[in-house]
Protein backbone atom coordinates (compact mmCIF):
# COMPACT_ATOMS: atom_id res chain seq x y z
CA UNK A 1 0.00 0.00 0.00
CA UNK A 2 1.44 3.15 -0.75
CA UNK A 3 1.51 6.64 1.60
CA UNK A 4 -0.34 9.68 1.11
CA UNK A 5 1.72 12.31 -0.56
CA UNK A 6 -1.03 15.38 -0.11
CA UNK A 7 -2.26 17.37 -3.18
CA UNK A 8 -0.29 17.86 -6.05
CA UNK A 9 -0.40 21.57 -5.31
CA UNK A 10 0.77 21.59 -2.08
CA UNK A 11 4.18 22.42 -1.25
CA UNK A 12 6.67 18.93 -0.86
CA UNK A 13 10.02 18.48 0.72
CA UNK A 14 12.84 15.80 -0.15
CA UNK A 15 15.81 14.64 2.36
CA UNK A 16 18.67 16.09 0.44
CA UNK A 17 19.76 19.57 -1.16
CA UNK A 18 18.67 20.52 -4.26
CA UNK A 19 21.33 22.83 -5.54
CA UNK A 20 20.06 26.19 -7.09
CA UNK A 21 23.30 27.95 -7.77
CA UNK A 22 26.86 27.26 -7.90
CA UNK A 23 28.61 28.30 -4.83
CA UNK A 24 30.74 31.52 -5.29
CA UNK A 25 33.29 31.40 -2.29
CA UNK A 26 36.68 33.72 -1.80
CA UNK A 27 38.91 34.58 1.01
CA UNK A 28 39.90 38.34 -0.40
CA UNK A 29 38.31 41.67 0.16
CA UNK A 30 39.03 45.33 -0.85
CA UNK A 31 37.78 48.49 1.51
CA UNK A 32 35.98 50.87 -1.14
CA UNK A 33 34.93 53.11 1.44
CA UNK A 34 35.44 54.65 5.13
CA UNK A 35 32.70 56.35 7.18
CA UNK A 36 33.26 57.92 10.59
CA UNK A 37 30.47 59.50 12.18
CA UNK A 38 31.87 61.15 15.67
CA UNK A 39 28.63 62.04 16.78
CA UNK A 40 26.87 58.65 16.50
CA UNK A 41 30.03 57.32 17.64
CA UNK A 42 31.25 54.86 15.18
CA UNK A 43 33.24 53.41 12.02
CA UNK A 44 32.24 51.60 8.82
CA UNK A 45 33.66 49.90 6.47
CA UNK A 46 32.17 48.97 2.88
CA UNK A 47 33.80 46.20 0.97
CA UNK A 48 33.91 44.51 -2.06
CA UNK A 49 34.23 40.78 -1.97
CA UNK A 50 36.56 38.55 -4.58
CA UNK A 51 36.62 37.06 -6.90
CA UNK A 52 37.62 40.17 -8.55
CA UNK A 53 37.44 41.07 -12.07
CA UNK A 54 39.33 43.71 -13.75
CA UNK A 55 36.99 45.86 -16.79
CA UNK A 56 38.78 48.99 -18.55
CA UNK A 57 36.52 52.04 -18.23
CA UNK A 58 37.59 55.32 -20.08
CA UNK A 59 41.04 53.78 -20.91
CA UNK A 60 42.14 52.83 -17.03
CA UNK A 61 41.63 49.52 -15.40
CA UNK A 62 38.69 49.00 -13.10
CA UNK A 63 39.05 46.65 -10.47
CA UNK A 64 35.47 45.15 -9.55
CA UNK A 65 34.23 42.54 -6.94
CA UNK A 66 31.45 39.95 -6.80
CA UNK A 67 29.68 40.79 -3.66
CA UNK A 68 29.72 43.69 -1.33
CA UNK A 69 29.15 43.99 2.38
CA UNK A 70 28.65 46.89 4.74
CA UNK A 71 30.88 45.93 8.08
CA UNK A 72 30.69 48.38 11.58
CA UNK A 73 34.17 48.34 12.35
CA UNK A 74 33.99 50.04 15.97
CA UNK A 75 30.75 51.27 17.82
CA UNK A 76 30.12 52.56 21.00
CA UNK A 77 32.45 52.36 23.87
CA UNK A 78 34.80 50.56 21.41
CA UNK A 79 34.89 53.78 19.43
CA UNK A 80 35.34 55.56 22.02
CA UNK A 81 38.69 53.67 22.63
CA UNK A 82 40.49 54.33 19.29
CA UNK A 83 38.69 57.50 18.18
CA UNK A 84 41.38 59.34 16.92
CA UNK A 85 43.86 57.35 17.19
CA UNK A 86 42.46 54.49 15.10
CA UNK A 87 44.79 53.49 11.85
CA UNK A 88 44.47 52.21 8.76
CA UNK A 89 46.16 49.10 9.80
CA UNK A 90 43.50 48.74 12.80
CA UNK A 91 40.80 48.81 10.92
CA UNK A 92 42.10 46.15 8.14
CA UNK A 93 42.34 43.76 11.22
CA UNK A 94 39.12 44.17 12.40
CA UNK A 95 37.11 43.74 9.15
CA UNK A 96 39.28 40.57 8.47
CA UNK A 97 38.44 39.18 11.91
CA UNK A 98 34.57 39.99 11.45
CA UNK A 99 35.20 38.07 8.05
CA UNK A 100 37.05 35.53 9.58
CA UNK A 101 33.91 34.80 11.80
Amino acid sequence: MSETLGNIADQQTVPGEIVLSERVTTNEFIITEIYENIRDRFVRADIELGPFVVEERGGQNYTRGTSRRGITVWENDAYDAVRDTWRNDDLIAVVKAVLSQ
